[in-house]
């Protein structure tokens, strides 16, 4: 194999290579309110089929991208009861906090639950309430209230 050929094998595998990855997006512009799938909906069906129950629907910018929820994380209500869904905070390993705030309860907090949504895994799960009484997390931006989230430095403890 003469040398010509060597160098345009060896540029066309890298080309190959660079076509097999899609290109990483250095940021999204995330719209806080989550979009709630109906249960009929194909890509809610993907997710049951898949064991996942978010999905991210992801739009260079300045196209907003969406949080996509999977109906059984707030249960099936009324059209009339349905819950608010609210982001309250990112990082960029691809997890975020949401709150989901069910309509009608007896009390203000009382139906209202916090999940923790790893976007790689596609899962989310229910956070434990929090543990002091007078420590409110609001769901909706406020100048005195904030959640935020902060990144394990320890790579071991990562997912545990």
């Amino acid at each position: 194999m003469s040398a010509a050929e060597s160098s345009s094998r060896a540029r066309q595998e890298a080309e190959s290579e660079a076509e097999a990855e899609p290109p990483q997006r250095r940021w999204v512009a995330l719209v806080s309110i989550p979009v709630i799938l109906a249960s009929g909906d194909e890509r809610a069906r993907s997710m049951l089929a898949h064991a996942t129950n978010v999905e991210l629907d992801l739009h260079d910018p300045p196209q907003p991208s969406y949080l996509l929820l999977h109906p059984s994380i707030v249960g099936l209500k009324p059209v009339a009861q349905q819950p608010s869904v609210y982001i309250l905070a990112t990082d960029g390993s691809g997890s975020l906090v949401f709150r989901v705030t069910n309509h009608g309860s007896n009390g203000p907090d009382e139906d209202d639950v916090m999940y923790f949504c790893d976007a790689h895994a596609r899962r989310a799960i229910s956070m434990p309430a929090v543990p002091y009484s007078d420590l409110r997390v609001e769901a909706r931006p406020h100048r005195s209230r904030s959640i935020g989230l902060i990144a394990d430095p320890d790579p071991c403890r990562r997912g545990h």
